[in-house]
């Protein structure tokens, strides 16, 4: 499954502090990619990703197992962390696009 974002992997307490939060649980987004599930709910370079369907988000490569881990067409909600304020979206999971 693809949600269309990329991730920060070095995500870090001074980093986390710039954002308004005081912990480097989640992932945060580097690029967001165009007309992708992410993009078409709302998330936006910058946001945190602290729960995926669910589930609590540790890290970068926490958040990619899980999409991972999630059917193509499931709705999921995911819970985000924009400007030090927690917001709640709703998105529909893609097949990951081919490489031609």
């Amino acid at each position: 499954s693809y949600l269309g974002v990329q991730l920060e992997n070095a995500f870090d307490i001074i980093t986390a502090r710039k954002l308004g939060l005081n912990s480097t649980t989640g992932a945060l987004v580097k690029a967001v990619i165009p007309n992708s599930p992410a993009q078409k709910a709302g998330i936006v370079i910058g946001d945190v990703i602290v729960e995926f369907n669910g589930i609590t988000i540790e890290n970068d490569g926490h958040l990619v197992k899980q999409v991972g881990l999630t059917a193509v067409g499931s709705k999921v909600n995911v819970v985000f962390y924009r400007d030090g304020s927690p917001r709640r979206i709703a998105t529909v999971l893609e097949p990951a696009p081919t490489s031609n």
